[in-house]
């Protein structure tokens, strides 16, 4: 090694080439250079292990993702925590298995 230059990581394209390997496009001045995966140190972050996220990126992912997982809390807690839904039978019920059947559904 002779030297170590960091690069813009929004100026670098990841390429998975035909023969499964990693090829690294680089834009810098109007100019594209190509780095072999032996010439890139590419320290992964968050992403899908080729090609990875920003934080920002990654934040903004987790944030969307809580707020939608507590919206539908909220909606089952609004109803009492009960789904909505059709219970059939094959059979007629009686009165007392009806009663029983309303006593169990309103816990």
């Amino acid at each position: 090694m002779i030297a170590l230059w960091p690069l813009s990581a929004d100026q670098i394209e990841v390429i998975i080439t035909q023969g499964k390997e990693l090829v690294y496009r680089y834009y810098l001045d109007g100019q594209d250079y190509l780095f072999t995966e032996k010439e890139i140190l590419h320290i992964r972050g968050m992403g899908n292990g080729v090609v990875g996220m920003s934080p920002l990126d990654y934040m903004r992912a987790s944030v969307g993702l809580a707020v939608s997982a507590q919206n539908h809390t909220n909606k089952i807690y609004r109803k009492d925590s009960r789904r909505p839904g059709i219970l059939m039978s094959s059979e007629v019920l009686t009165d007392s298995q009806r009663a029983k059947l309303k006593e169990i559904s309103a816990k």
